[in-house]
C-alpha cells in the first residue's frame, strides 16, 4: 500500500513537470498512449491469474499449470512472439 502512495505521488508531480515543459497537446498525446498501452496490457493477460487463482488448488498437476502461466505471461509480455 505503501508503494502505491508513493509512486501516485512521484506520478502527481511528474505529470505536473510535463505540464510545465510541455505543451497542453503533447500531455494529452502522452497520457492517451500511456493509457491506451495500459488498456491493451490488461486485455493482453485475459484474467491469467484469476484463472491461476481459482484451478492451482485443486489441480493435480501444479507445476504444469504454473509452468503454462509463466510461459504464457512471458511471451505475451515480450517484444517477439515465437
Amino acid at each position: 500500500m505503501l508503494s502505491t502512495g508513493v509512486m501516485a505521488v512521484f506520478g502527481f508531480f511528474f505529470w505536473v513537470i510535463n505540464a510545465r515543459l510541455y505543451s497542453a497537446e503533447q500531455v494529452g498525446i502522452g497520457t492517451t498512449l500511456i493509457s491506451i498501452m495500459t488498456l491493451i496490457s490488461s486485455f493482453s493477460i485475459l484474467g491469467l491469474g484469476n484463472g491461476l487463482i481459482r484451478y492451482l488448488p485443486t489441480s493435480e498437476r501444479k507445476n504444469k499449470k504454473i509452468d503454462t502461466f509463466v510461459s504464457l505471461s512471458v511471451k505475451k509480455g515480450s517484444i517477439y512472439y515465437y
